[in-house]
């Protein structure tokens, strides 16, 4: 399994969404030959079309967008909406 495979399949696991912090904690990197796993993950992260940034290291599934958007009530188009996800944490 490729490193971007694990890292989508650890957000997939967590509902479709994920901080990085919490992507470091999940996801095994134990066989990844990387002295810097946490950028590793950031870079998977922003580098590919299948994740969509929510806000500021939170990250979410491009394929699972519609749920989340509805999970915490944002509005695609609503930047006021996003800071309100943030009130709810």
């Amino acid at each position: 399994m490729t490193q971007k495979e694990q890292v989508y399949l650890a957000m997939e696991r967590n509902g479709g969404y994920a901080t990085f912090q919490q992507l470091n904690r999940i996801v095994d990197t134990s066989d990844w030959r990387t002295k810097t796993p946490d950028a590793t993950i950031r870079r998977i992260v922003q580098d590919n079309t299948e994740f969509f940034r929510l806000k500021p290291g939170l990250w979410a599934l491009t394929s699972c967008k519609e749920n989340v958007l509805q999970r915490f009530e944002i509005q695609q188009e609503n930047a006021t909406s996003i800071c309100n996800l943030f009130n709810n944490f």
